[in-house]
Parts: C-alpha cells; structure tokens; sequence
C-alpha cells in the first residue's frame, strides 16, 4: 500500500486533521472491495407467534470491482434459515438473502443474527440481525365440538379450556363472536384455582339449546384475548337437531253436521330410527273415529299426514275426552278431538 502523503504545516490540529483523514480513507477503501448492506438489521415487531414463520429478505451489494463468493452463511439458532439468491456476486450486482425465522412456538423477546463469510480481501464476516417480540398464541383443550344429535332443549355443556400464552397469569379473555344464537357460553371456574394460575387456563362452558326443528348447526365460538384481538381461537361448534313432534294444528274440530267427514293434520316428525305410533285415546273413542296414517315418501322430510273419519254413534258420550296419542322415540304429544255440539233452540 502506498503511503498517504500530505503537505501541511505542522500544528497539533493539522496533524489530527491527517490522521482522520487517513482512517477514513482507509475504511472507505475496505468497504469498497466489500459486499454491503445498507439495511443490516430488521424488527418484526411484537406479533402473534401461531404457526407462521416470519420472512425478510435482506439487500447485499457487490461494490468492488471484481466478483465476490459467499463462502458460508451461519445463523446463531437452528430455528433461523438464510439462503442467498445468489452465491457468486458479480462486480456492482446484489444478491437477496432470504431469512425464515422458524419462532411460532417461541415465547418473549427473540433476537438472532446471520454471519455471512464472503472471499472479499479483508472483510470481516457482515452480520444481519432479526429481532421480534414473540407473543405465545392462544391454544384451546379442543377447536372441534360436536354434540351429536340433540332432542328438543338444552344439552349438557362441554367444558372447552383456553390457554391465552401469557406465562404464569391469566390475561383477561373475550367472547369476541358467537355464530348462533342457539350456542351459550360461559366462563366457569375451577375447583381449585390454583390450577388454573399453574396451567395458564382459562375454563368456558358451551352449550346448545336445540328447538322443536330437525336441522343442522354448524358454526363456531371466537374468543380472544382484550389487549391483542388478533390472538384469537376459534371453536368449531357442530350439532344435529333431531326435532320434536309438531302438529299443523293443535287440534281437530268436527261440528255437529260433520258426521262421516274426515279432517287432517300433518306432523312433522323427529329424525330418529323410532317407529311412529299413532293411536286414538280412549280405546273407547276408537267407536266414532278411525284414523289413516300416511308418512312421507321423501328420504329427507320427516312428515306424516293423519286423516281421521268422524262416525257418530247414537250417543257421543265416549268422545268427550277423546285425543290422538303421537309416539317417536322420547317424544309424546296429545292432538285432542273436538266435537261441537249443536245449539238448541228456544
């Protein structure tokens, strides 16, 4: 290397004017025969670690004249992965180093570095850095309930437990969305609740409250956490509701002039394997009226039509209290028949 020759009159400040210019020109020379990057460090922030990796690319440039080889790349933690868009480097290109930090089962502060070793003459290791800070995501005992299928009312609750991530307390929880309004919930507590402190749980109670309908119920329950809405779970709520017998009237009316007429109903029926059984109550009613069941011949509809004839005897007395008895599975309903009587005239 040639030496820097400087002309100036020798004083305690020209000479420190020497040496500082000196140094720098010296630095400016390595970083000249360098691979550089402008942006050596990134910052993910505080962010939810929930089973994404995070990515960054950093930006090297070649600034020397000649080509430049990546020779290694070493990561502080197997949990960061670099690779190089390019291992030989010409003179003035750049090459893009893609950095995945593998933190989504990371908890607090995280901070790795990336030491690129290159054949540049001279130049030390460059060094990138990444650095976050990890929140532990919100897990749940189960994200799936299924309450198979539901007779008409409420059925038992099912114990869901959250774990809101935050290590040894309890962040204060949410019900940020329920998708019907047939789904309650409701935090419960523990028996001992220094379980919960030890675990980091948070203890929900889930119910359905299944109608008189045959349907499906397929949606879901979202809690979260108050300080950070985006950690969130989600629980699958699924039920089928089996129904419950339901007449189109709630009873059948025979005037006094409707003698050896029929009237009809049609039930909507529950959607179980249980045979239908229908019968005219008392026995002795079973005198004046016959009844004619027809059920539906469509695989998905759950419908029976009931016709039932009206035969008067010379005496109506047995079907004072006379009713049809509906029978399926659990469910029993009562359609009463009604005879009215004729008006006497004064």
């Amino acid at each position: 290397m040639q030496p820097y020759r400087v002309a100036l009159a020798v004083t305690g400040l020209g000479l420190a004017s020497v040496i500082c210019f000196a140094f720098a020109a010296k630095s400016r020379g390595n970083i000249s025969n360098s691979l550089v990057c402008d942006s050596p460090k990134h910052d993910f922030g505080t962010f939810v670690a929930k089973g994404a990796d995070l990515q960054h690319t950093f930006v090297l440039k070649n600034l020397s004249s000649r080509n430049i080889r990546i020779l290694k790349m070493e990561t502080t933690c197997g949990c960061t992965a670099a690779q190089a868009s390019l291992v030989d480097v010409p003179a003035n290109a750049e090459t893009f180093v893609n950095v995945t930090a593998h933190w989504w089962n990371r908890s607090g502060q995280r901070s790795e570095q990336i030491k690129v070793t290159t054949d540049a003459p001279g130049q030390v290791p460059l060094v990138l850095a990444i650095s976050g800070n990890a929140l532990r995501s919100m897990a749940a005992s189960t994200t799936d309930l299924d309450f198979g299928r539901l007779s008409p009312g409420l059925a038992t609750p099912r114990e869901v437990l959250l774990y809101p991530g935050a290590e040894g307390t309890i962040p204060e929880l949410r019900i940020a969305s329920v998708g019907s309004p047939l789904v309650k919930v409701e935090r419960a507590s523990f028996a001992n609740e220094s379980t919960a402190v030890a675990n980091s749980a948070v203890k929900y109670l889930v119910s359905v409250e299944a109608p008189r309908q045959a349907g499906v119920l397929d949606t879901y329950v979202f809690l979260s956490a108050v300080d950070s809405p985006r950690n969130a779970v989600a629980v699958r709520i699924h039920a089928q509701f089996i129904g419950a017998i339901v007449p189109s009237t709630p009873s059948l009316f025979f005037g006094p002039s409707d003698a050896n007429k029929t009237r009809s109903l049609v039930l909507k029926l529950p959607h179980t394997d249980a045979p239908l059984e229908i019968a005219i109550e008392p026995p002795e009613a079973q005198r004046i009226f016959r009844k004619a069941v027809q059920l539906s011949t469509e695989p998905d509809l759950a419908t029976a039509e009931v016709r039932v004839d009206y035969l008067p005897e010379a005496t109506n007395q047995h079907a004072k209290a006379a009713y049809l008895r509906v029978v399926k599975g659990s469910d029993v309903i009562r359609v009463p028949l009604v005879i009215g009587l004729a008006m006497e005239s004064k």
